[in-house]
Protein backbone atom coordinates (compact mmCIF):
# COMPACT_ATOMS: atom_id res chain seq x y z
CA UNK A 1 0.00 0.00 0.00
CA UNK A 2 1.31 3.43 -0.96
CA UNK A 3 1.57 5.83 1.94
CA UNK A 4 0.37 9.41 1.54
CA UNK A 5 3.96 10.74 1.71
CA UNK A 6 5.22 8.30 -0.93
CA UNK A 7 2.23 9.10 -3.15
CA UNK A 8 2.99 12.80 -2.79
CA UNK A 9 6.65 12.21 -3.68
CA UNK A 10 5.70 10.22 -6.79
CA UNK A 11 2.84 12.33 -8.17
CA UNK A 12 3.41 15.90 -6.93
CA UNK A 13 5.99 18.39 -8.21
CA UNK A 14 7.92 19.53 -5.14
CA UNK A 15 8.42 23.12 -6.32
CA UNK A 16 4.93 24.00 -7.55
CA UNK A 17 2.90 21.49 -5.51
CA UNK A 18 0.94 20.66 -8.67
CA UNK A 19 0.66 17.18 -10.10
CA UNK A 20 3.80 16.26 -12.03
CA UNK A 21 4.25 14.97 -15.56
CA UNK A 22 4.52 11.41 -14.23
CA UNK A 23 0.89 11.50 -13.12
CA UNK A 24 -0.37 13.33 -16.22
CA UNK A 25 -0.98 10.56 -18.75
CA UNK A 26 -3.02 8.28 -16.49
CA UNK A 27 -5.19 11.11 -15.19
CA UNK A 28 -5.87 12.61 -18.60
CA UNK A 29 -6.62 9.25 -20.18
CA UNK A 30 -9.06 8.59 -17.33
CA UNK A 31 -10.76 11.97 -17.87
CA UNK A 32 -11.02 11.33 -21.62
CA UNK A 33 -12.53 7.89 -20.97
CA UNK A 34 -15.13 9.44 -18.64
CA UNK A 35 -15.82 12.15 -21.22
CA UNK A 36 -16.49 9.55 -23.93
CA UNK A 37 -18.60 7.39 -21.60
CA UNK A 38 -20.72 10.29 -20.31
CA UNK A 39 -20.81 12.27 -23.55
CA UNK A 40 -19.43 15.42 -21.93
CA UNK A 41 -16.58 17.58 -23.22
CA UNK A 42 -13.10 17.76 -21.76
CA UNK A 43 -10.57 20.42 -22.65
CA UNK A 44 -6.93 21.06 -21.91
CA UNK A 45 -4.90 24.23 -21.55
CA UNK A 46 -1.16 24.31 -22.16
CA UNK A 47 0.24 27.35 -20.39
CA UNK A 48 3.79 28.60 -20.83
CA UNK A 49 5.49 31.48 -19.02
CA UNK A 50 6.63 34.03 -21.60
CA UNK A 51 10.38 34.74 -21.75
CA UNK A 52 11.04 32.63 -18.65
CA UNK A 53 14.69 32.04 -19.60
CA UNK A 54 15.24 35.81 -19.29
CA UNK A 55 13.86 35.66 -15.72
CA UNK A 56 16.37 32.97 -14.76
CA UNK A 57 19.23 34.67 -16.62
CA UNK A 58 18.50 38.13 -15.18
CA UNK A 59 17.32 37.38 -11.64
CA UNK A 60 18.72 33.91 -10.97
CA UNK A 61 17.20 30.49 -10.52
CA UNK A 62 15.94 31.14 -7.00
CA UNK A 63 13.77 34.02 -8.26
CA UNK A 64 12.84 31.89 -11.25
CA UNK A 65 11.65 29.16 -8.90
CA UNK A 66 9.61 31.74 -6.98
CA UNK A 67 7.97 32.84 -10.24
CA UNK A 68 7.17 29.22 -11.15
CA UNK A 69 5.69 28.61 -7.72
CA UNK A 70 3.60 31.78 -7.82
CA UNK A 71 2.28 31.07 -11.33
CA UNK A 72 1.34 27.54 -10.22
CA UNK A 73 -0.52 29.01 -7.24
CA UNK A 74 -2.37 31.43 -9.54
CA UNK A 75 -3.37 28.62 -11.88
CA UNK A 76 -4.65 26.53 -8.98
CA UNK A 77 -6.61 29.50 -7.59
CA UNK A 78 -8.39 30.07 -10.93
CA UNK A 79 -9.70 26.53 -11.52
CA UNK A 80 -12.44 24.41 -9.96
CA UNK A 81 -11.80 21.61 -7.48
CA UNK A 82 -12.48 18.91 -10.07
CA UNK A 83 -10.04 20.43 -12.58
CA UNK A 84 -6.47 19.16 -12.61
CA UNK A 85 -3.29 21.23 -12.91
CA UNK A 86 0.09 19.72 -13.80
CA UNK A 87 3.61 21.03 -14.10
CA UNK A 88 4.39 19.50 -17.44
CA UNK A 89 8.01 20.56 -17.65
CA UNK A 90 10.21 23.57 -17.11
CA UNK A 91 7.90 26.59 -17.25
CA UNK A 92 5.03 24.74 -18.91
CA UNK A 93 1.78 23.75 -17.23
CA UNK A 94 -1.25 21.75 -18.37
CA UNK A 95 -4.74 22.15 -16.97
CA UNK A 96 -7.40 19.49 -17.60
CA UNK A 97 -10.98 20.79 -17.52
CA UNK A 98 -13.53 17.94 -17.36
CA UNK A 99 -17.04 18.86 -18.49
CA UNK A 100 -15.75 22.02 -20.20
CA UNK A 101 -15.89 22.80 -23.92
CA UNK A 102 -13.42 25.00 -25.75
CA UNK A 103 -15.39 28.25 -25.31
CA UNK A 104 -15.59 27.91 -21.54
CA UNK A 105 -11.95 26.71 -21.53
CA UNK A 106 -10.98 29.98 -23.24
CA UNK A 107 -12.72 31.88 -20.44
CA UNK A 108 -10.72 29.93 -17.83
CA UNK A 109 -7.48 30.47 -19.76
CA UNK A 110 -8.11 34.21 -20.06
CA UNK A 111 -8.84 34.41 -16.33
CA UNK A 112 -5.49 32.71 -15.59
CA UNK A 113 -3.64 34.89 -18.13
CA UNK A 114 -5.08 38.08 -16.66
CA UNK A 115 -4.40 37.01 -13.06
CA UNK A 116 -0.73 36.34 -13.90
CA UNK A 117 -0.42 39.63 -15.76
CA UNK A 118 -1.91 41.53 -12.80
CA UNK A 119 0.30 39.88 -10.17
CA UNK A 120 3.37 41.57 -8.74
CA UNK A 121 6.27 39.08 -8.76
CA UNK A 122 8.77 41.25 -6.88
CA UNK A 123 11.28 41.47 -9.74
CA UNK A 124 10.27 44.83 -11.21
CA UNK A 125 9.12 43.15 -14.40
CA UNK A 126 5.72 41.94 -15.59
CA UNK A 127 5.29 38.22 -15.97
CA UNK A 128 2.90 36.98 -18.64
CA UNK A 129 1.79 33.63 -19.97
CA UNK A 130 0.63 32.30 -23.32
CA UNK A 131 -1.94 29.53 -23.59
CA UNK A 132 -3.04 26.96 -26.13
CA UNK A 133 -6.50 25.40 -25.72
CA UNK A 134 -7.94 22.22 -27.21
CA UNK A 135 -11.17 20.35 -26.67
CA UNK A 136 -10.98 16.58 -26.98
CA UNK A 137 -12.43 15.27 -30.25
CA UNK A 138 -13.89 11.74 -30.20
CA UNK A 139 -11.44 9.22 -31.60
CA UNK A 140 -8.36 11.36 -31.18
CA UNK A 141 -5.39 10.11 -29.18
CA UNK A 142 -3.99 11.89 -26.16
CA UNK A 143 -0.93 12.76 -28.23
CA UNK A 144 -3.11 14.35 -30.93
CA UNK A 145 -4.99 16.38 -28.31
CA UNK A 146 -1.73 17.63 -26.79
CA UNK A 147 -0.32 18.36 -30.23
CA UNK A 148 -3.34 20.53 -31.14
CA UNK A 149 -3.10 22.46 -27.88
CA UNK A 150 0.66 22.83 -28.35
CA UNK A 151 0.20 24.23 -31.87
CA UNK A 152 -2.32 26.74 -30.48
CA UNK A 153 0.23 27.69 -27.80
CA UNK A 154 2.87 28.36 -30.45
CA UNK A 155 0.36 30.43 -32.40
CA UNK A 156 -0.22 32.49 -29.22
CA UNK A 157 3.53 32.97 -28.79
CA UNK A 158 4.13 33.78 -32.46
CA UNK A 159 1.33 36.35 -32.49
CA UNK A 160 2.74 38.44 -29.67
CA UNK A 161 2.58 36.35 -26.46
CA UNK A 162 0.41 37.11 -23.41
CA UNK A 163 -2.59 35.68 -25.21
CA UNK A 164 -4.72 32.54 -25.48
CA UNK A 165 -5.51 30.69 -28.71
CA UNK A 166 -8.06 27.93 -29.26
CA UNK A 167 -6.95 25.03 -31.47
CA UNK A 168 -8.83 24.13 -34.61
CA UNK A 169 -11.17 21.16 -34.21
CA UNK A 170 -9.70 17.81 -35.17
Amino acid sequence: MITKNLEKDVFIDKLTLLYNRHSFQNEVKRRIWISRKDGVPVSILIIDIDFFKKVNDTFGHIKGDEVLSKVAHIIKSQIRGKDLAFRFGGEEFIVVLPGVGKDEALTVAERIRKAVEDTEFGIGKKITVSCGIAEYSPGETLEQLIDRADKALYEAKNSGRNRCVVAEDN
